[in-house]
């Protein structure tokens, strides 16, 4: 008989640490918001000499990547985006060049080939959690192709469904 009560403890522990660690496990797990641009997934951006395709999401802070193909000139300090009609502050915004951070006092960057540029903007809340609002894009010399801004109109950015994984929308 304590043989069997033993059993059944021992049993009932182990249920209770697996759904321990389930629980764990599921509630560590954040949910990603993607950004659509234009009310598009992708926006693809075309100069004389390549592309660049802009994705992002907004998880605990808010994520541009910039998929560079081509040869391309970055004027890092011309970058203008407007988080619910106001300008965001240099600060609050980090830039990294295949997930190097790059320097506060770099202004310029030669792209040439495929590269990957994120913008990270950390505020008092993603935007995610606000929903409502939009981010921009605005038109400037951010992005050049043979001496050209290829950022022409602006680029408004809203959100779609809500993703597990955010593999799903990532650019090959």
């Amino acid at each position: 008989m304590k043989h069997n009560v033993r059993m059944i403890i021992q049993s009932w522990k182990q249920t209770i640490s697996v759904f321990t660690l389930l629980l764990a496990i599921l509630t560590s797990c954040d949910i990603g918001v993607r950004f659509l641009f234009n009310d598009e997934p992708r926006y693809t951006l075309q100069g004389d000499s390549g592309t660049v395709t802009l994705s992002g999401y907004s998880l605990d802070r808010d994520d541009i990547s910039f998929h560079f193909d081509g040869d391309f000139y970055v004027n890092l300090d011309s970058l203008k985006v407007l988080y619910f009609n106001q300008e965001v502050p240099n600060l609050h915004v980090k830039i990294y060049r295949n997930d190097v951070l790059i320097s506060f006092f770099e202004r310029r960057l030669r792209i040439n080939g495929k590269e990957v540029l994120r913008v990270s903007m950390r505020d008092v809340v993603p935007y995610k959690l606000v929903k409502t609002g939009y981010i921009e894009i605005l038109p400037s010399d951010f992005i050049l192709c043979n001496g050209k801004p290829i950022i022409t109109d602006t680029i408004r950015l809203s959100t779609a469904k809500r993703y597990k994984s955010l593999k799903r929308f990532s650019v090959d």
